[in-house]
C-alpha cells in the first residue's frame, strides 16, 4: 500500500521530516518520510505480510503533532477447488487442489474439506475400505482346535472398553484353528499360511452333519464397520452373506459376497467380506457362507473393526506459508451405478467441485485356448476396468452359435441343461401297473 503525509503549509528550506510508525508488525513503514522544501505532501510505502484473519493496523505520522490512518489487511480467501480427474471409476482415486487468492500466512492456511457423500450400509471387499480402528486376533483364544464356548466375549484391541461376543445359532462350541492352512490344521482352504482363524465347525447328529451357522458377532457398543477374510466348509464357488442389525435388533441390511474355495490353493485368496455405514449403528452381524443354513460351518480370519467415519477426503489440507496452492487425495470405492459427489473446501470462503464416480464396465472377453477341437473346452475370462462392487458384478454371456442345429446324441447328464426332472417313484410301489397315457409333473 502507499501512504501520504500532508502538511498545513509548505515545507521550509531543507524539507520537513515526518516520523512514521505502525502498531502491528503485519504492516511496516519507514522510520520517516521527508516533505521536500516548497511542497506540502510526500508519499511512503507500506509493506504488509499475509494474515490469517482480518487485521486492522494504525499508521501514525508525527511532526509538530500526530495524525493517524487505518489500514485494513484482509486474509487470503479460497479462490478455487479443482479435481483431476473429475470423473473416475469407483475404487480408483483422484487428486484435489485448492488455490488461495494470496500467499498463506505464517504457519500456513488450513483449508477445511468435506463431501456430501453419505454411506447408508454397503459391502466392503478390502481392508482398505475400513478405517482400522480396532481388531481381534483369535490367537489369544488358545492353541489349535481349542473348543470355544458359544457366547465368548473378547476385547477389541485398539478400542478400549469395546468388546465383541461371538456365538452360534445352535449354541454349539466353536474352535480356533491356528496357523492355517498347515499340517494338522482343521482348515486348509485359501487362507495364507500362518493365518489364525476362528472355525465354527459343527457336529454329527446321527448321520447328519450340523454346522454352527450363522456365526453371530455382537458388539458392546455400535460400530461403523466390520470385516474379515472368510471361507465356508466346502470347495468350489460360494456366496457369503453378512447382515447387520442395530441396537434394537432391527435389520439394517444384508450384503452378499461371491468367492471360490480350492483345497489346494494357499495363496491368501480367501475373499474379504465387510460392512460399513457412516451412521454408527452396527451392533450385530450375522455371517452365512452359502449352502444350506445348517449344512456347513464357516471360518473367518482376524476381524477389523471400524469405529471412525471413513473419509473420501481428509478433514483438511494445509497450504504452506507463502504458498497459494496445495493438493489432497480423493479416494473412492466400487459402485454399482453412477453417482456425483460434491467436494467442498472452506477458508474465508467456500468453493466446491463435483466428482463423478462410475461403475466398472466390461472391457474385454478372452478365451484360452481360442482354437480347439469340437468336444474340448476352453476357459473364458471377463475383465472389468475397475473393481467389482460388493456382491460382485454379474456379466451376462451369450453365443452366436449356442447349439448345433438339429438333433444330436447325448451320452451324459453333463450335456443337458438340468432344468427339471421326473422320478418314477411318484407312480407307486415296485411293479405297480401304470396305464398308458399317464401324466406326471416335471419337478
Amino acid at each position: 500500500s502507499e501512504g501520504t503525509v500532508t502538511l498545513g503549509s509548505t515545507a521550509p528550506a531543507g524539507g520537513t521530516v515526518v516520523a512514521l510508525s505502525s502498531d502491528n508488525a503485519a504492516a511496516t513503514v519507514p522510520a520517516s518520510v521527508t516533505v521536500t522544501a516548497g511542497t506540502t505532501t510526500a508519499t511512503f510505502s507500506v509493506t504488509t505480510t499475509a494474515v490469517g484473519t482480518l487485521t486492522t493496523v494504525t499508521i501514525t505520522g508525527s511532526y509538530n503533532g500526530t495524525q493517524t490512518a487505518t489500514l485494513t489487511i484482509n486474509p487470503p480467501v479460497l479462490m478455487t477447488l479443482s479435481l483431476a480427474p473429475a470423473t473416475v471409476i469407483g475404487g480408483s482415486s483422484s487428486t484435489g487442489a485448492v488455490t488461495l487468492s494470496n500467499p498463506a500466512p505464517a504457519g500456513g492456511a488450513i483449508v477445511g474439506l468435506s463431501t456430501d457423500y453419505s454411506v447408508g450400509l454397503e459391502g466392503v471387499v478390502s481392508p482398505s475400505g475400513l478405517p482400522a480402528d480396532g481388531s481381534i486376533d483369535w490367537l489369544s483364544l488358545g492353541p489349535t482346535l481349542t473348543p470355544i464356548a458359544s457366547g465368548t466375549t473378547v476385547p477389541v484391541a485398539g478400542l478400549p472398553g469395546t468388546t465383541m461376543t461371538f456365538s452360534t445359532a445352535n449354541g454349539l462350541s466353536q474352535m480356533t484353528a491356528i496357523q492355517c492352512p498347515g499340517d494338522g490344521c482343521v482348515w486348509y482352504g485359501n487362507f495364507t499360511p500362518g493365518t489364525t482363524i476362528l472355525w465354527t465347525g459343527g457336529a454329527y447328529e446321527g448321520e447328519s452333519w450340523v454346522g454352527n451357522v450363522p456365526l453371530i458377532l455382537t458388539f458392546s457398543s455400535p460400530q461403523r464397520g466390520v470385516g474379515f477374510q472368510i471361507m465356508p466348509d466346502l470347495f468350489g464357488s460360494f456366496t457369503a452373506t453378512l447382515c447387520a442389525y442395530d441396537a434394537a435388533d432391527t435389520l439394517l441390511g444384508c450384503v452378499p459376497f461371491a468367492g471360490s474355495a480350492d483345497e489346494t490353493n494357499t495363496d491368501g485368496s480367501a475373499i474379504f467380506a465387510g460392512l460399513y455405514g457412516d451412521a454408527q449403528q452396527i451392533s450385530k452381524v450375522t455371517v452365512h457362507a452359502g449352502g444350506s443354513p445348517t449344512a456347513q460351518g464357516v471360518a473367518i480370519g482376524s476381524v477389523v473393526v471400524a469405529n471412525a467415519q471413513r473419509q473420501m477426503v481428509p478433514l483438511s489440507v494445509l497450504v504452506p506459508e507463502g504458498a497459494t496452492t496445495a493438493t489432497f487425495p480423493v479416494s473412492t470405492t466400487a459402485v454399482s451405478s453412477s453417482m456425483t459427489v460434491n467436494i467442498a473446501g472452506s477458508y474465508n470462503g467456500i468453493q466446491t467441485a463435483a466428482l463423478t464416480i462410475n461403475p466398472a464396465v466390461l472391457t474385454a472377453i478372452s478365451l484360452d485356448p481360442a482354437s480347439l477341437v469340437g468336444g474340448e473346452t476352453s476357459t473364458g475370462t471377463a475383465t472389468l476396468n475397475g473393481p467389482a462392487p460388493a456382491g460382485g458384478a454379474v456379466v451376462a454371456l451369450s453365443s452366436d452359435s449356442p447349439i448345433v442345429p438339429g438333433i444330436e446324441l447325448v451320452t451324459s447328464f453333463d450335456d443337458l441343461p438340468l432344468d427339471g426332472s421326473v422320478d418314477w417313484a411318484v407312480l407307486g410301489a415296485s411293479l405297480t401297473p401304470v396305464p398308458s397315457g399317464t401324466s406326471v409333473p416335471i419337478a
